[in-house]
């Protein structure tokens, strides 16, 4: 089971979601700056389709990954299906049955 924890920094200034993956932890992180645009995109349960917020990125995410062992998480490379984070769009949908 994977579990998404996303927090929202007006201090830091910067979004950042915690993936745990069985043992294994990830963040991805981005500052505000990075943050083109932002919007809600509606599904229709009756078709099968899931609604969300989309966020838009100017650059791609910061990737890290939690070394325990090492003193927290460390700097890696772009850990999503097929480096899709690192495309030339920057887009990170966060999908959920729409609610009534």
């Amino acid at each position: 089971m994977m579990d998404l924890i996303i927090f929202y920094s007006p201090k830091k200034e910067c979004m950042t979601y915690y993936i745990n993956n069985d043992q294994a932890g990830y963040k991805i992180e981005y500052p505000f700056a990075y943050i083109k645009n932002i919007y809600l995109e509606n599904g229709d349960i009756d078709g099968g389709t899931q609604g969300g917020l989309v966020v838009e990125l100017n650059r791609p995410p910061m990737f890290f990954m939690d070394c325990s062992g090492s003193g927290g998480f460390v700097d890696v490379g772009d850990f999503t299906e097929e480096h899709q984070a690192r495309s030339e769009e920057h887009t990170s949908e966060l999908q959920s049955p729409r609610l009534s």
